[in-house]
């Protein structure tokens, strides 16, 4: 942004202090708000038109005629012609004045009361107008010559004529009055800086066949006769072409005064209106969205359509959360092809859209775990983790988690079940309370449970008795027994053999060894007391 679109500003001539109060409380543009009770002060100070792209004059408040405010109008706009502006006021007074030969210097106009986002939407394709004013005036175009091409005119001329006749008329031919058709009743395409704003097109061009003179009645006849056979067999916008609002359209460009459309157009809007509703009920919200922008096209100037917007938004609200409680998987398919559709125009319909999308995402990836038996924790993406996430979030809508998560408690219980049987029942305990939080049968839960207790007592029995069998056979090893002693007697005797060396040497002598006789009368435990010659006859009397 330059330095000069930083300090640019509106001028509001106005003494509305209500009107003045909700544009500076509500501004949302770039711009700054300055004010002047009239148009004279404006014209007597020139500086205020520095750095300012759009003068807002609020007729209601001027304190001058009609004649009057066409003529400091036409003034002010011959002092700047770079000036974009813009009238706000009550509706008979303000098509008085869009009916004078200063309707074509006019770049908006509002009906009261009117909301400031209204006059906001304005502002940035009005802004745009006023730095093409300045290129084209330092290029050396003439900014005074306005109205259509067809019938140029210059500011002077319309000032001659206003001093000659105040009350003249069309002064610049019915190609210049048509554009009060598009001021008042047509569309706006400037959405740049009301991001929440409606989105609208162009007016509607007519066809060069229907570009004739003001009197051509047969074709305006023609045209509502037209308009009037759409709107009976329910062509009230679509399709392109063929509707009501098109003929309606068409006859308003040729005359901007035609009753009879303008009546039309009036009831076109009641049975929107009407068909809006049915639409929000059907849960058609794309079509109900089309009928809103139709609405706002036909009557920009009216508020009650940001409120059919807002009821729009709390109604997608309130159907897909009916959708979590109870709607098939086909219905919540079917709203969110719908949503998808609708578009960055609507954030409620975007942010249900991206929700419908996440649980798909997030029964897809449930799915898998059940098929793959990843039930628990610790290992990652396991179902029982996804769906307590959903659970607490909410994001899944019941017809499609209570078949899910039914599934996971069956497997839960299952494997519950085979922990039982191999006395897991640790892992049968942590499994048992997993089913017990999903709350999904609490008759099985109950069983489960019984079942582990059941089994807690059996092995409990099972410990007590194999403990029971131990004592006793410690106590029956461990218990005394009397021992009757039998004095020993040789049965049999095995005379030692005479040591070889002790042989060859000579040598005598003797041995005197204990031992201990077991049951089978087998010697043990011998032990070499003394012996003479020590180690000589050892061995070959123990083994005697």
């Amino acid at each position: 942004m330059t330095e000069s679109n930083q300090n640019s500003t509106v001028l509001v001539v106005t003494q509305d202090i209500e009107l003045l109060s909700a544009l500076l409380e509500n501004n949302t543009t770039k711009f700054q708000f300055i004010s002047r009770e009239s148009i004279q002060t404006v014209l007597d100070d020139p500086d205020l038109l520095i750095n300012n792209h759009i003068i807002i004059i609020d007729v209601d408040s001027v304190n001058a005629g009609n004649s009057e405010v066409i003529e400091q109008t036409l003034k002010l706009k011959k002092s700047d012609p770079t000036q974009v502006i813009m009238m706000v006021g009550k509706a008979e007074p303000l098509a008085d004045l869009l009916r004078s030969n200063i309707q074509p210097i006019i770049y908006r106009a509002f009906n009261k009361p009117i909301h400031p986002n209204q006059i906001f939407l304005s502002f940035g394709s009005a802004s745009k107008m006023h730095e093409s004013l300045i290129e084209k005036q330092a290029a050396g175009e003439d900014l005074l010559a306005v109205g259509p091409l067809e019938n140029k005119t210059n500011i002077d001329t319309l000032a001659a004529q206003q001093k000659n006749n105040p009350a003249i008329y069309a002064a610049v031919g019915v190609l210049a009055l048509a554009v009060i058709g598009w001021l008042l009743f047509g569309k706006n395409s400037d959405t740049s800086e009301q991001a929440d704003s409606p989105v609208v097109t162009e007016p509607t061009i007519i066809d060069d066949t229907l570009l004739t003179t003001n009197g051509d009645v047969s074709k305006i006849n023609q045209l509502n006769q037209d308009a009037a056979k759409a709107l009976l067999e329910g062509r009230k916008i679509s399709p392109e072409g063929n509707n009501a609002l098109h003929y309606y359209d068409q006859v308003l460009i040729i005359d901007p005064y035609d009753l009879t459309a303008y009546e039309g157009k009036k009831l076109l809007v009641s049975e929107l209106k009407s068909t809006y509703a049915s639409l929000v009920e059907n849960a058609e919200f794309g079509r109900a969205l089309e009928t809103i922008n139709a609405i706002q096209v036909i009557e920009p100037l009216d508020t009650s359509s940001y409120e059919l917007r807002e009821e729009l938004e709390l109604a997608i609200n309130a159907h897909v959360n009916e959708l979590k409680r109870s709607g098939t998987a086909q219905e919540i398919d079917q709203t969110a092809a719908v949503l998808a559709n609708i578009g960055p125009e609507s954030k409620t319909s975007q942010t249900a859209a991206a929700a419908l999308r996440n649980e798909k995402v997030l029964l897809e990836n449930i799915d898998r775990a059940l098929a793959q038996n990843n039930l628990i924790p610790p290992t990652t993406g396991n179902a029982y983790a996804i769906v307590s996430e959903a659970l607490q979030k909410n994001t899944i809508s019941n017809v499609n988690f209570s078949p899910r998560i039914n599934t996971l408690s069956e497997k839960l219980i299952a494997s519950a079940n085979s922990a039982i049987k191999e006395d897991n029942l640790e892992d049968a305990e942590k499994l048992t309370a997993l089913v017990k939080r999903l709350d999904v049968d609490p008759q099985k839960f109950a069983l489960l449970s019984t079942a582990i207790e059941e089994r807690k007592t059996a092995i409990a029995a099972e410990v007590s008795k194999a403990t029971a069998e131990k004592v006793a056979i410690v106590k029956e090893i461990t218990k005394p027994v009397s021992v009757k002693i039998i004095p020993a007697k040789v049965i049999s005797r095995n005379p030692p053999r005479y040591p070889t060396r002790a042989l060859e040497r000579n040598l005598e002598g003797w041995v005197s060894i204990s031992f201990t006789i077991d049951t089978d009368g087998v010697p043990k435990d011998i032990t070499i007391i003394d012996s003479e010659p020590s180690n000589i006859f050892d061995n070959a009397a123990i083994t005697s």
